[in-house]
């Protein structure tokens, strides 16, 4: 080993990230203007239920909650576009979003986090 390194590489932190996420079989996140979208890579048709969770830095539970339910094809490309609720969404710092098969309750997509802000405009408490 040399000094600095860190053994087993720096890219298995991001991998995991990915792999809760983004390298699913299905997938759904947010962008510019409240625009959403889920999508199905996966074989076999799914019914999901998108859940998202609002959130400021400031409280210790969600501000406000609520679900988009979709129902998509298998198959590359099967993907619903929708826009995100608007309640309490101007006071939230963070936007997590799950997806859940609805029959099973299986999660097939875990916290994919969104920050509503660049970082250096998100309000933080000042410390003593």
């Amino acid at each position: 080993a040399v000094s600095g390194q860190v053994v087993g590489g720096r890219w298995k932190p991001l991998m995991h990230m990915f792999q809760n996420s983004l390298l699913r079989d299905v997938f759904a996140t947010c962008g510019r203007d409240r625009q959403c979208f889920v999508k199905n890579d996966g074989m076999a048709p799914v019914d999901v239920d998108v859940k998202f969770e609002y959130w400021t830095l400031t409280e210790q539970t969600p501000i406000h909650e609520w679900t988009h339910s979709a129902s998509l094809e298998g198959g590359v490309a099967a993907t619903e576009r929708f826009e995100l609720e608007t309640t309490q969404l101007e006071r939230a710092d963070v936007v997590l979003i799950r997806a859940q098969e609805k029959t099973s309750g299986t999660i097939v997509m875990k916290d994919n986090a969104f920050l509503r802000t660049v970082p250096k405009d998100i309000p933080v408490a000042a410390t003593e």
